[in-house]
């Protein structure tokens, strides 16, 4: 008697007979007993994901047990991932191109920097660039969920400016945004996102003198690859982009807290857009759980314009409302309450920039901007009742805000930032810079 200890694998018949015939050439049928006691014994061990699928195109996918009846959401974020492959490829076999790529497969043990070159700013000056498409991906050991962070966290990257930030190169300053995230619930993740709101801090005058320092920030661990894809798509480029309003505690001192903004067109402006990353953060505080879970609304005006200028979260609260958002880009099938809709994110998510074209609303001499954040279309005044829970907290709007201005020209120029330094202790707070 012989014991193997041997992993179990099947095969089709054919296979395993020429597998046979390899591993016993010299044995006749003769040879063969007519019959053969075996005994096997099967124990279940965890080798690896539970599905790995083979995407259109090339790759893989990985996923942990789901059951049947969550197989169409994994389907769809396969094909979500097929797409994000496709894309790649694309940008990879296009000639007017420009990779730079941040991190690759580098540990991230809750913050990872990576001083911007002033070689690199020069470049995306000099190519004349106009739109930037962030990839990000987020691996566990060994694929396995087990070995990912259990919770959802907010994730940002940001430029730190040494004169500008405090601190100059691990800075938490929304003013200096170049995009955010949502990690998912103890499950891996890869996104492309739209994020040229940031070419021109990228290329400012302080990033092409070597001020610049990339900051990748939340609390958990990951393995972390980061790659900058930038294109021509226009012949305007930006001139100078302006600072607006930050986020704050969401109650009745929310509006008051921002001020209308007054400001003139630069000489030349032929293009203006308005950018900003808005997510509500807070539950289990307030009888409305805000600011994630309810439905608060965002209203802009130019000159008295309101016109197309208000962002709404009307998923925020219902049960599914992140679940629907599988195709674009939400992790499927994590653990937690990922399903549920949130007001500007979604669990294992990228944040979208909100951007506006404002150009047809502005004038000759002085414009006027203002911004009010509301709930149920007034001041949002909370009020105690919610669950008790020890891990919720009071609303807040995480919100970064800029006016970018656009112009054309043969000589490419740095981008002026209207940039005062920041205060350490106002670093997170709600303040309006001019």
């Amino acid at each position: 008697d012989e014991v193997l200890q041997i992993p179990v694998l099947m095969i089709s018949r054919s296979l395993g007979e020429r597998l046979l015939e390899e591993l016993f050439p010299n044995v006749t049928d003769a040879e063969v007993p007519s019959s053969v006691s075996v005994t096997a014994t099967l124990r279940a061990q965890r080798q690896g994901p539970d599905l790995v699928g083979v995407l259109g195109g090339g790759g893989l996918w990985y996923n942990s047990p789901i059951g049947m009846s969550r197989l169409a959401d994994e389907l769809i974020g396969m094909e979500y991932r097929r797409q994000l492959l496709q894309r790649r490829e694309e940008l990879s076999q296009s000639g007017d191109v420009l990779r730079i790529e941040v991190f690759h497969l580098a540990p991230f043990p809750g913050g990872l920097t990576f001083p911007w070159p002033a070689s690199d700013a020069q470049r995306l000056r000099d190519g004349r660039y106009t739109e930037l498409e962030v990839e990000l991906a987020l691996d566990c050991e060994d694929h396995l969920d087990d070995n990912c962070p259990p919770w959802d966290h907010e994730l940002n990257l940001y430029l730190c400016i040494e004169g500008v930030s405090d601190p100059p190169a691990a800075c938490h300053d929304r003013r200096l945004s170049v995009a955010r995230w949502v990690t998912p619930y103890g499950r891996e993740a890869h996104w492309f996102s739209s994020n040229t709101a940031a070419i021109p801090l990228l290329s400012s005058t302080e990033a092409m003198a070597g001020k610049g320092t990339l900051h990748l920030h939340t609390w958990q661990h990951y393995t972390v690859s980061l790659v900058f894809w930038f294109r021509r798509t226009s012949s305007l480029l930006p001139r100078s982009q302006m600072p607006l309003w930050l986020g704050g505690p969401f109650d009745l001192s929310y509006n008051p807290s921002h001020q209308p903004v007054t400001f003139e067109l630069p000489p030349a402006t032929q293009k203006v857009t308005l950018s900003a990353l808005i997510t509500g953060h807070g539950w289990g505080v307030d009888e409305d759980n805000c600011a994630e879970f309810c439905d608060h609304s965002h209203h802009f005006s130019v000159n008295g314009v309101t016109t197309g200028l208000t962002k709404t979260h009307p998923t925020a609260g219902n049960q599914d409302g992140c679940k629907t958002k599988v195709s674009f880009g939400v992790v499927p099938n994590q653990y937690g309450t990922w399903p549920f809709g949130r007001a500007g994110w979604c669990p294992g998510q990228h944040v979208d920039w909100w951007e506006v074209d404002v150009t047809q609303w502005l004038q000759e001499g002085s414009n006027t901007l203002t911004y009010h954040a509301y709930f149920n279309d007034t001041d949002y005044d909370p009020e105690p009742g919610g669950l008790e829970d020890d891990l919720g907290f009071p609303a807040e709007i995480h919100l970064a805000s800029v006016l970018t201005f656009y112009s054309e020209g043969q000589r490419p120029e740095p981008v002026e930032l209207k940039l005062n330094p920041m205060n350490p202790e106002n670093s997170r707070s709600s303040v309006l810079f001019p």
